[in-house]
């Protein structure tokens, strides 16, 4: 990735695990990061461990999103 996210835009997300009762088809995406051939999603953060949650899109593939 070509540049990585603040820590003020990170701390501002939903804490890891917060939405767990939320589908997560219906969770909303709070951070949209993007490199040349793939695209990540976050919607959860973790400011001690510094983990994000989320998806990836690679090369457009939808389909086998994880």
């Amino acid at each position: 990735m070509s540049t990585l996210p603040e820590e003020l835009d990170l701390i501002s997300m939903p804490k890891l695990f917060t939405n767990e009762h939320i589908p997560i088809e219906e969770r909303t995406i709070k951070m949209h990061l993007f490199s040349y051939e793939a695209d990540w999603f976050f919607c959860e953060y973790d400011s001690f461990v510094k983990n994000l949650f989320g998806m990836v899109i690679k090369n457009g593939n939808f389909e086998n999103a994880k």
